[in-house]
């Protein structure tokens, strides 16, 4: 048996993932105004197509939290003072969660997390006018650490 690699299936899935990808927010979004507020500006006005990698990654994201929250998927959303929110689910006890998937090493403790989900999740308290949220995260590498093999 020969193989051979037709990658024109692979680009057209990726293609077709990234055309679908896009997720339309009240403007503006708490996530635009923590993250990059240009990338934000140019994504609503003049879209530029996702690379690969963001496809991947992002549909990852999608998809694992599709099955993971599907129990609990009653997003909690909304506009406050003129800013859009929109928090991941609902945990057993009924108050907000936010779900972050990443490649950062379990290892990491909490105050080595991004800066910018900490950010997140006080404009969620605040929009939700609660004093409690569940930050639930899952690290896709496990617990890896350098000397790597």
């Amino acid at each position: 048996m020969e193989w051979t690699e037709d990658s024109s299936l692979a680009t057209r899935m990726l293609r077709d993932l990234g055309e679908e990808i896009w997720i339309d927010k009240h403007l503006p979004h708490v996530t635009e105004l923590i993250y990059c507020l240009t990338r934000s500006w140019y994504q609503r006005r003049k879209p530029l197509p996702f690379t690969p990698r963001e496809v991947l990654l992002f549909s990852t994201g999608v998809g694992l939290e599709g099955v993971l929250l599907k129990r609990h998927k009653q997003q909690v959303d909304g506009v406050r003072d003129g800013i859009g929110y929109a928090t991941d689910f609902l945990t057993y006890e009924g108050y907000p969660g936010e779900l972050k998937l990443t490649r950062l090493s379990a290892k990491k403790g909490p105050d080595e997390l991004p800066s910018t989900w900490m950010r997140q999740i006080l404009s969620y308290l605040k929009c939700n006018n609660d004093d409690r949220m569940l930050l639930a995260v899952m690290h896709l590498m496990g617990d890896y650490a350098p000397p790597f093999p």
